[in-house]
């Protein structure tokens, strides 16, 4: 009985943190694009391992706002050129110079410091 309750409290728990995540990283309505996994151990401790991943990056708002959200998301991981292409406007194929000028109006906006870019490799948030 004891580990079906964890179960429960487990999945609660596991729902919560989805449907937070969902909503932090703006894919409300693009749920269908997440791929997500999730395992379950109650063995020595009640462990959940949740994965995310969003392939699909959401085409709301300006290509500056998307720009910002992908890179906040990814903390201060470096973001490549082609990962951003791809995931941002949608076509790997585009030129890079793209990229340069969304930071670059960011930057403009926000001060020079929160977006390092990476030269040939790619940009990464620093925050505000």
């Amino acid at each position: 009985m004891d580990q079906e309750r964890k179960l429960r409290q487990l999945k609660t728990a596991t729902e919560k943190f989805i449907a937070e995540w969902i909503v932090q990283h703006n894919m409300l309505g693009h749920e269908e694009a997440l791929s997500i996994n999730i395992n379950l151990a109650i063995v020595p401790n009640p462990t959940v391992i949740v994965t995310l991943h969003a392939p699909l990056w959401p085409k709301r708002g300006t290509i500056d706002e998307r720009l910002l959200v992908y890179l906040q998301s990814h903390g201060e991981n470096l973001c490549t050129y082609a990962e951003l292409l791809r995931n941002v406007w949608g076509d790997e194929f585009l030129e890079g110079r793209r990229v340069d000028n969304a930071v670059a109006r960011l930057r403009k906006r926000f001060g020079d410091d929160v977006i390092q870019t990476v030269y040939g490799k790619g940009v990464r948030y620093h925050g505000f």
